[in-house]
């Protein structure tokens, strides 16, 4: 009986925890899987926050899928909100990678957006000649990757 109401409790608190989120993916605003081509391409997405929700406790989760062709330690991935710098770093070798941002109330425009770019340095050959017309330079934005926003009280 000690068990069962314990697990009741849990659960309960499990969804009043999570009942003040809420998780945007970026297909459901209207982004589906985002190629960058190229030795130094970039992708800007912009986002139109609801004012419901804050920005303090919110998190941005990109999911990206790199060419297997690529010298990953020479190839880097940089993350901008709002034209400052949040995040940069090489890539990995595994298929499907990860970066997960904090953000704030700084992170939004005047105009209530929230501008994300994507951009990348890619390598194939240590040859930045031949890099030029390889068409397995690319870097996917997947469509799952999302916004977690906290509610407003």
């Amino acid at each position: 009986m000690n068990k069962f109401l314990s697990l009741v409790a849990f659960l309960f608190l499990l969804n009043t925890a999570s009942f003040g989120q809420a998780i945007l993916s970026f297909k459901s605003l209207g982004h589906e899987d985002d190629a960058i081509v190229g030795q130094s391409g970039s992708s800007a997405y912009y986002l139109k926050l609801d004012p419901i929700y804050e920005m303090r406790g919110s998190k941005l989760v990109l999911y990206f899928q790199p060419s297997q062709a690529l010298i990953a330690n020479l190839s880097y991935i940089n993350i901008i909100i709002n034209d400052k710098s949040a995040y940069s770093g090489h890539l990995t070798k595994d298929s499907i990678q990860s970066v997960s941002l904090n953000l704030s109330p700084e992170d939004v425009s005047a105009d209530k957006f929230l501008k994300i770019q994507v951009k990348t340095a890619l390598v194939i050959t240590e040859d930045k000649c031949k890099d030029l017309d390889n068409p397995a330079m690319w870097l996917k934005v997947k469509a799952f990757s999302y916004l977690s926003r906290q509610k407003s009280r």
